[in-house]
């Protein structure tokens, strides 16, 4: 059985990276054709306009990997993530082609969010009216947060394929130690989808994610983690590979609003955005954000089937880790001197 779901596995991950593979260039030339163009500003970490809405790509190939997986009678569970990720991924695109307001996205976001939060609600039935409510709402609030966090994080070649492809790969790890087919399958295509990106976005990208890319890999990677910890798995787990794109977002943020700054104003404030300015080089920055989150990663499988003190110990850790990411700007600070960026994707 264990043998025959392997197999499986690696069926749906070939599929979703040659399909992702196989249809960038379609992609590229309907960009091309449409004129859909990032064009940067004064406080974009990019000088050349560049294709967006490449993330089209690795969706159809996750999907075509998903209704693989439905074909071979195992992918029921992961349907549940690629619906979300779809119609996240679909008012990303309408961003790309159209530029919908703020406030519309975000309105779509959350019906989106609460639909799919309401609906695992009365699938899983748990006991009472006021907990049913509660989980709708924390979970709502997580699908939406996390997607905006890896949009916002989505600034420079590579790295959110890199997130995506590194915490798919963690959750092939954890699903297989707990015994978790979803877990395994949703983290094996999403990695792969990603892995068929790399190429046409790193080291120079000949087109960015977009909004529709980042929503789809952003919602895949939160309703994963959703469904694993809702099986059981430690959340330390499932959260390790998120952690950094996490922190980052929510630290920013935070700093913004402190100093009454937009939240929704493109900025360079991130710390891997920081680094670039700092004249760090794309590559050098998604590298070195690759390995942090793979360090929490590891210290986030070492903590499954560890008592509350090893999940705390192991929480604390990846706190660590992300931290000093977040502060190597700071530490770096006047020892480089600032170079104007020559590539981006997103924020």
């Amino acid at each position: 059985m264990v043998q025959a779901r392997s197999a499986v596995n690696v069926a749906a991950a070939v599929t979703a990276l040659l399909v992702c593979i196989a249809s960038a260039p379609g992609v590229i030339r309907w960009l091309e054709r449409r004129a859909v163009l990032d064009v940067p500003v004064a406080r974009s970490s990019h000088a050349v306009p560049t294709l967006r809405g490449g993330g089209i790509s690795p969706a159809v190939g996750c999907l075509s990997a998903t209704a693989l997986l439905v074909l071979l009678g195992t992918g029921a569970p992961v349907v549940a993530v690629a619906a979300v990720a779809s119609a996240f991924g679909l008012v990303g695109l309408a961003d790309d082609l159209y530029n919908v307001p703020a406030r519309s996205r975000l309105a779509a976001q959350v019906a989106i969010a609460l639909l799919a939060s309401g609906a695992a609600v009365l699938i899983t039935e748990p006991g009472g009216t006021l907990l049913g409510l509660l989980i709708v709402g924390i979970g709502a609030i997580w699908l939406v947060g996390y997607v905006n966090g890896f949009n916002f994080m989505d600034g420079i070649n590579g790295i959110s394929s890199v997130q995506a492809l590194v915490a798919g790969l963690s959750w092939v790890a954890v699903g297989r130690w707990e015994d978790e087919p979803a877990v395994t399958a949703a983290g094996v295509v999403v990695a792969a989808g990603a892995a068929g990106f790399l190429p046409f976005n790193f080291p120079r990208a000949r087109m960015f994610l977009g909004d529709v890319g980042s929503y789809f890999l952003g919602a895949w990677l939160a309703m994963s983690a959703l469904i694993g910890v809702s099986l059981g798995i430690s959340p330390v787990a499932m959260g390790a590979p998120l952690a950094l794109y996490l922190a980052d977002t929510s630290i920013t943020l935070a700093r913004r609003a402190l100093r009454r700054e937009p939240l929704t104003e493109a900025h360079r404030s991130h710390a891997y955005q920081r680094l670039v300015v700092h004249g760090w080089s794309h590559a050098r920055v998604t590298v070195t954000v690759g390995a942090v989150i793979g360090a929490c990663s590891l210290v986030g499988l070492a903590a499954v089937g560890r008592d509350w003190l090893g999940q705390l110990v192991g929480g604390a850790m990846i706190a660590a880790m992300a931290g000093a990411f977040i502060f190597l700007p700071t530490v770096l600070r006047g020892s480089q001197v600032p170079s104007r960026p020559t590539s981006h994707e997103g924020q």
